[in-house]
């Protein structure tokens, strides 16, 4: 995992913590920087490596999957299988 990965990663996960629910891609830009196609490519890359589930076609549908147990107290951790979540 790049620096860029991990920092995007973590803000994702102090969001939950926070809100109870995820960022928008709007929200990740706007604290991070580099705009939203690049936050959409780091979310992207984070999905495929297994750290997110991304439910398209829904608000706010960036979730941490088991493979980001080590942060403990996050809510929504779910499976990163290829079954849609309805």
């Amino acid at each position: 995992m790049t620096r860029r990965q991990k920092i995007h990663l973590d803000f994702i996960i102090e969001w939950w913590k926070l809100y109870g629910y995820g960022p928008s891609y709007r929200d990740i830009a706007d604290r991070l920087g580099g705009g939203l196609a690049n936050t959409h490519r780091i979310v992207g890359v984070l999905e495929a490596d297994g750290y997110l589930k991304i439910l398209r076609n829904r608000a706010r549908a960036i979730y941490p999957t088991l493979k980001t147990q080590k942060f403990t107290d996050v809510p929504g951790f779910i499976q990163s299988s290829s079954k849609k979540q309805d």
